[in-house]
């Protein structure tokens, strides 16, 4: 039930330069907020993770919540 805050996909995007320059190596995870009006933004910003728990376990059904999000996210990370 966390509110997705928009001003840290500044941080996401500087993780993920940091990461494809070699600096780092990890996987960029984003939770808090994250649900079918937020992931396209997060995986556009280089996300690669992503807890989604209101927007699954409070879904009719929660198999197909997972994947539309999952949809959602490789669609916009290929942008």
């Amino acid at each position: 039930g966390q509110a997705f805050l928009p001003e840290m996909l500044d941080k996401v995007r500087r993780a993920r330069r940091m990461v494809d320059t070699g600096h780092l190596t990890v996987i960029v995870q984003v939770d808090g907020g994250i649900n079918a009006d937020t992931i396209e933004a997060a995986a556009e910003a280089g996300a690669d993770c992503f807890v989604a728990g209101s927007a699954v376990y409070g879904a009719g059904d929660p198999a197909a919540a997972v994947a539309a999000l999952r949809t959602q996210a490789e669609v916009a990370s290929k942008r």
